[in-house]
């Protein structure tokens, strides 16, 4: 009798110890540490009254280029631009000489004491008729990135950064990713200069990426402009990069609550 009474003790302990645990209980679910990313990233802005800004237009010094058409000979996206033939992008030049996608950024000048939020807000690229829209785009390291696969075809985004680990994954037709560093896909952690971004499926479509740990950064448009606002006072240097014609670097004084005006200028190779 004493054996049995023994046994029934340590089960009934053992019920204890694990309470409300029947015989179907699933066993506790491990729950994942904190991501680097979700650790506040320390913040110290500089006095709203000593900010100005910089405007800047860039132009393409000469006759433009012909743009070829792409190559889209994949029948899977044929039926995407019926009728119509897309230009390859990688030099775009508007009305009155504008160059499009220059990606344009505070190199250096900076008071390296300051440091500013990390947008909570995601950076959209799409996937839409078989090319990446924008082409050329810019964020800041941390900020999340969300890839949006726009066509009824399948896509695979590959990036191939330096600095920062790459991301290589498959997208069904009409998916959507959120590229943060709490996710199955990484955003990007640390500042890197432009890197290109592709699809496997379809070798024609490229994309450029910029990671900046500050948000002075910005993309042309259509008429080669681009504004940079919130710029602490003092004297930085401004980058331009093309993919194509390379980069440019011009010196820049910023005053407090005023506008510097900057001219950039690319030419054929």
């Amino acid at each position: 009798m004493r054996a049995p009474m023994l046994r029934r003790i340590g089960v009934a302990v053992l019920a204890a110890a694990v309470p409300g645990c029947h015989a179907t209980c699933a066993p506790p679910k491990a729950t994942p540490p904190p991501h680097r990313n979700q650790v506040p990233v320390a913040v110290l802005l500089p006095p709203e009254d000593s900010l100005g800004s910089i405007s800047g237009r860039v132009r393409f010094a000469g006759t433009p280029p012909n743009r070829a058409p792409i190559d889209m000979s994949d029948p899977a996206c044929a039926c995407l631009h019926p009728g119509a033939s897309l230009l390859e992008e990688s030099v775009e030049v508007g009305d009155g000489g504008g160059l499009k996608n220059v990606m344009a950024w505070v190199l250096k000048g900076l008071d390296p004491k300051y440091s500013w939020p990390v947008p909570a807000e995601a950076v959209i690229l799409k996937q839409a008729g078989c090319v990446y829209a924008p082409h050329v785009m810019t964020i800041q390291a941390r900020q999340p990135l969300e890839v949006r696969n726009e066509d009824d075809t399948n896509h695979n985004f590959h990036t191939f950064p330096r600095l920062n680990e790459p991301d290589n994954f498959s997208q069904s037709a009409l998916q959507i990713d959120l590229l943060t560093t709490n996710t199955r896909h990484r955003t990007f952690m640390v500042a890197e200069e432009p890197f290109r971004c592709g699809c496997d499926i379809h070798g024609w479509m490229r994309a450029w990426v910029g990671v900046f740990k500050h948000p002075f950064h910005a993309v042309t448009g259509d008429d080669g402009r681009f504004r940079l606002v919130g710029v602490p006072e003092g004297k930085v240097t401004l980058r331009l990069w093309h993919e194509k014609l390379g980069t440019r670097d011009i010196e820049v004084e910023v005053k407090r609550g005023a506008n510097a005006s900057v001219e950039g200028e690319f030419s054929a190779p």
